[in-house]
């Protein structure tokens, strides 16, 4: 090796974390050195950290100088020179010598150390300062890939400029060509990044300052918004397809002998009734009532309320061909004009509790006594008769609080339904009111109400949104005796030491468990999802436990197991998603609506009212649209206020909106039921 040039100078190159540095010697040991860089930083460098030591020029001044030089020295040239040597490792003030002649510089020799260094294809580093010519094949394959990449590069540039330009490049619709077949979803969901493909599009979006999804819906390669977002959502969460690919022959066998098995099933005594919303297809639950009466003929001495359930259990079996179709959606999805069924229609259409059928169900009974207080409970498994499947956005406009109640005394101003069921529903709403009551007295505070829901009606292009009470009587009919069933089937399932999938919530935080922990939020001291079993997973998985207890067979579940944790992640992660993705869609829909007001009513002149949150957020009143509302003063939620709107991002469902005014006439206290969910 050379010796090291001016090894007493005052300054110092050397590499600290990989990179080349320089600086000013402030002292000196035998094996290290202090030096302080430009920049003021001081380094303690060992001695097989340093390259050389200087004199002049300056540290600064000789990186900018050996920078330039190093770009016009002849690499291949060197390469050359040494080739023919036998030597191993070459130190580069060695080959400084050589090609600059004499004693180089310190420019000279900075020079040749970078320009060593910037060329790993020729010359291999070896150690501190050392290199060794490459073999010559090697370089020429290295060269190769070089050139390969070179042209890579010039095309990928090129796609780019197509892509600014709002042009899909013809390249990508030959499955021959450099890129192969590119299709548009593969860039924004999974895509891989290190494709040809992904690299022009991600250029283009740099130059563009748009995203990729806004950047391919301006190419031409969505029909629209609203088709992006789908199709994201079904290749992020349904990458198999949309469509079951089921074996119908084998399922058509399955379901016929399991018909043998219902129709060797007790059938029930007496005769059930669903409520639904008319769009209501796969039908879970459904009601019935006894009443029994005391001597005198109108006392109501006990009341046996029965929740009856779908059990598509008896065909779903753990690990069966049907169960994986079910496991691997784990909800249906439902958005504004588009739901995606957990299970196939035609396994729906077997167990769906539909008007006039006699089906299979997981029966619950409860005995309340006149005082609606609870004496007895008995779960079945038996074939029940649907009577009626009850609608109530078609019942609604005839049945308020004052009609039920009237029913609850037995009096029947107007024949809505027939006689004996408008008794069942007058005497399941005075056990409402009973049960709801209990709860309240339980969580600590009365349940908020009178809150709104939104249903969207979808036809083509246009949207309606209809606004309902969340808490109407049929609605809170219905909620109270699927509260009822999950949290005694929750019971019993803890009586007897059996694991299932409990939902819980404290503090305010719900979350899933294997076992009973108590639902604040709901009032009661253990809650399993288990009365949708054809809508989501863990009611399934519940069901199954359920009708282990009742016919006294082996639980899938004996004990908590892994298995059922995993269960438990992948349906938190489905759910969330899924809901993620609907609270988007009613966000987009809810847009659309603003922008069929603003093309159709001139009369409004832009004009929309909402109703002031916390934190400087509104929402609208005829929709569930939340947005922020930066010339807001706060402090005023719950007040009416009118809003104008200035811009909407269809692809990141953003808003600009302003304030107008105040509108006191539209205040309103009901201001927690806001979405979450929805950005601003």
């Amino acid at each position: 090796m050379a010796e090291r040039l001016h090894s007493s100078g005052p300054f110092a190159l050397f590499e600290e974390e990989g990179q080349m540095r320089c600086g000013k010697v402030l002292a000196e040991a035998s094996a290290s050195l202090q030096i302080e860089q430009e920049s003021g930083r001081r380094s303690k460098v060992k001695q097989t950290q340093l390259f050389m030591r200087f004199t002049q020029p300056g540290p600064q001044a000789l990186l900018a100088q050996s920078k330039a030089l190093a770009a016009e020295l002849d690499i291949a040239f060197i390469w050359e020179a040494c080739a023919e040597e036998d030597a191993a490792d070459l130190d580069f003030l060695a080959l400084a010598s050589a090609y600059f002649g004499g004693s180089p510089s310190a420019v000279e020799a900075c020079a040749m150390l970078m320009c060593l260094q910037d060329s790993p294809v020729w010359f291999l580093r070896r150690g501190r300062g050392l290199f060794r010519p490459q073999a010559r094949e090697q370089i020429d394959r290295a060269l190769q890939a070089l050139e390969r990449r070179r042209k890579q590069d010039e095309m990928v540039q090129t796609w780019a400029g197509q892509l600014v330009k709002d042009q899909w490049p013809q390249d990508w619709l030959d499955p021959q060509g450099l890129a192969g077949l590119v299709r548009p979803m593969a860039l924004l969901v999974r895509p891989d990044k290190q494709s040809l493909a992904f690299r022009a599009l991600d250029l283009a979006c740099k130059e563009r300052q748009l995203s990729a999804a806004k950047l391919l819906l301006s190419c031409g390669q969505f029909a629209s918004a609203l088709q992006l977002h789908q199709e994201v959502f079904a290749q992020e969460q349904f990458p198999k397809g949309l469509e079951v690919a089921l074996p119908s022959l084998e399922l058509d066998r399955a379901i016929a002998a399991l018909k043998l098995q219902i129709d060797s099933l007790d059938q029930a005594v007496v005769e059930a009734f669903s409520i639904d919303d008319s769009s209501t297809t796969e039908i879970d639950d459904a009601l019935s009532l006894r009443i029994s009466f005391a001597s005198d003929g109108k006392t109501i001495s006990e009341l046996c309320v029965g929740v009856h359930i779908a059990i598509p259990a008896l065909l779903l079996t753990p690990e069966s061909r049907w169960d994986s179709i079910a496991k691997e959606r784990m909800s249906t999805v439902y958005a504004p004009g588009q739901k995606i069924q957990m299970l196939p229609e035609s396994i729906v259409r077997c167990f769906s509790l539909d008007e006039g059928k006699l089906c299979p169900a997981l029966s619950l009974y409860v005995r309340f006594n006149g005082q609606c207080e609870v004496v007895g409970e008995e779960t079945k498994l038996e074939r029940v008769k649907i009577r009626a499947n009850l609608r109530h956005d078609v019942l609604e406009s005839s049945i308020d609080e004052q009609v039920i109640e009237d029913w609850e005394r037995a009096v029947w101003p107007q024949a809505v339904l027939a006689e004996d069921l408008m008794q069942a529903l007058g005497q399941l709403w005075r056990l409402a009111k009973h049960l709801q009551a209990d709860r309240e007295i339980v969580r600590g505070r009365p349940e908020p109400r009178f809150r709104t829901d939104y249903h969207f009606r979808i036809l083509g292009e246009r949207v309606a949104i209809e606004q309902r009470r969340r808490d109407a009587p049929l609605d809170r009919i219905v909620a109270e005796m699927m509260i009822l069933a999950n949290s005694r089937w929750g019971r019993w399932l803890a009586l007897n030491r059996l694991p299932g999938i409990f939902r819980s919530q404290s503090m305010g935080r719900a979350r899933m468990t294997t076992h009973p922990i108590a639902h604040q939020g709901l009032g009661v001291g253990q809650y399993v999802w288990a009365t949708s079993p054809l809508r989501r997973y863990a009611d399934l998985v519940n069901q199954r436990q359920l009708l282990a207890l009742a016919t006294r067979q082996r639980p899938p579940f004996l004990q908590e197991s892994a298995d059922l944790h995993q269960l438990i992640a992948g349906f938190d992660a489905r759910y969330e998603a899924y809901s993620d993705y609907q609270g988007r869609m009613e966000r987009f829909w809810s847009m659309r609506w603003v922008q069929q007001i603003q093309n159709e009513d001139s009369q409004r002149a832009g004009r929309f009212r909402a109703i002031a949150l916390r934190e400087q957020r509104a929402r609208l009143r005829e929709a569930p649209l939340v947005f922020t509302l930066a010339d807001m003063p706060e402090g005023h939620a719950g007040r009416g206020l009118l809003v104008e709107f200035l811009k909407m991002d269809w692809i990141d469902l953003t808003l600009e909106l302003r304030m107008l005014t105040w509108d006191d006439e539209a205040s309103d206290a009901s201001t927690d039921s806001d979405h979450a969910h929805s950005p601003s």
